[in-house]
């Protein structure tokens, strides 16, 4: 998660725009999962089966997380800046 904070960071730095900064997380999360299907951890990443839900579930769930933990920072940030 500290990689997600240094984004949020430098996105209030480029552009404090709500928008952008949605569709540059969706992009990461897009760049994350082509590197989790493509590289050989997979086979090791047992943590969805144990839970009993899909990769893809983990991450739609925990892209919402991230993007409702960035939405509250970056509208506080741009009353500052």
């Amino acid at each position: 998660m500290l990689w997600s904070f240094g984004v949020n960071v430098l996105l209030i730095i480029v552009a404090p725009n709500l928008i952008p900064a949605i569709a540059t997380k969706l992009f990461l999360v897009a760049i994350l999962w082509f590197f989790m299907i493509e590289n050989e951890t997979t086979k090791k990443f047992q943590f969805p089966k144990k839970l009993k839900i899909s990769k893809i579930m983990l991450f739609v769930g925990s892209f919402i997380i991230d993007l409702s933990i960035m939405c509250a920072f970056l509208l506080i940030m741009r009353e500052f800046i």
